[in-house]
């Protein structure tokens, strides 16, 4: 399965720690209780977006956070049963065996904890992995999927709109960027709502793929156009952009396009405009 979603990938993280801690099969023996699996629901349930571009202080190697997701994993699972272990101490379990996911993610992170929280800190560096899997095509929702609601007249039209510019811009530029290439760290501040936006909505649809949150799709999308246009409207395409600050800018062009067109075609069958 595609993993279209930010989510989605750090879920697979946190599954195969859960599965393969040493320090968190410790802890549950000690309780004398058996340590439960953890479905993808669960975990699904337990993660959230909580910022983009907030968190202040720097990580360990010095690198400024860009993206954080917290869990409540282990308040969950420590209320289980009375012999279940307590949330801190599941969280810390978790916490030590995180270098044991770390050896073989392709998406590396970092946490911390507080009174059993999980906190996962990103820089924009360790997002080409997802940016990468952006150029493959989303997974579709399952036929007996409820349908989602309908933007707007406006909003549909917002949609369309930012979809069509996409399409213009790329039709003029010789060199097309390959998201698999794009320099992703020279992404700037201001992109960051655009950045939002695209994970809320990769989230969204990959949840309403696998049957989860049924969260509406259109509010993520229409931030997402919406910050395209205002990265949009300060960005010189010719004359002015560094090499890589170009290729950034033409990365968030495709990336909009792309999602725009297939979700605006899976979600509510609708076709994308080419030009206005």
């Amino acid at each position: 399965m595609t993993h279209a979603s930010l989510k989605l990938r750090l879920l697979h993280q946190v599954q195969r720690v859960w599965q393969q801690g040493r320090t968190i099969q410790h802890v549950w023996r000690l309780a004398d209780c058996a340590q439960p699996p953890l479905p993808v629901g669960l975990g699904w349930q337990t993660l959230r977006l909580a910022a983009v571009g907030a968190a202040a202080e720097p990580l360990r190697d010095g690198s400024e956070v860009r993206i954080r997701y917290r869990s409540a994993l282990g308040q969950r699972l420590g209320k289980q049963s009375p012999q279940a272990p307590t949330a801190a101490a599941l969280a810390a379990a978790m916490m030590a065996d995180w270098p044991l996911a770390l050896a073989a993610a392709a998406l590396p992170w970092q946490g911390g904890d507080e009174a059993g929280w999980l906190w996962f800190d990103l820089a924009i560096a360790d997002l080409a992995p997802w940016f990468a899997d952006l150029a493959q095509p989303l997974p579709a929702a399952p036929d007996s999927a409820p349908p989602l609601p309908l933007p707007k007249a406006t909003q549909l039209f917002q949609l369309q709109a930012t979809h069509a510019r996409c399409c213009s811009l790329l039709a003029q530029v010789s060199d097309q960027p390959d998201l698999q290439t794009v320099p992703w760290d020279a992404l700037e501040p201001p992109a960051y709502g655009w950045l939002q936006g695209a994970i809320a909505a990769t989230d969204a649809w990959q949840a309403h793929q696998l049957g989860l949150d049924k969260l509406p799709l259109s509010q993520p999308l229409l931030q997402l156009a919406t910050g395209f246009e205002q990265i949009h409207q300060r960005t010189p395409l010719w004359g002015e952009l560094t090499p890589a600050r170009r290729q950034v800018y033409l990365g968030l062009v495709l990336i909009t396009q792309r999602l725009l067109s297939q979700l605006l075609r899976l979600g509510w069958g609708i076709s994308a405009w080419t030009t206005l």
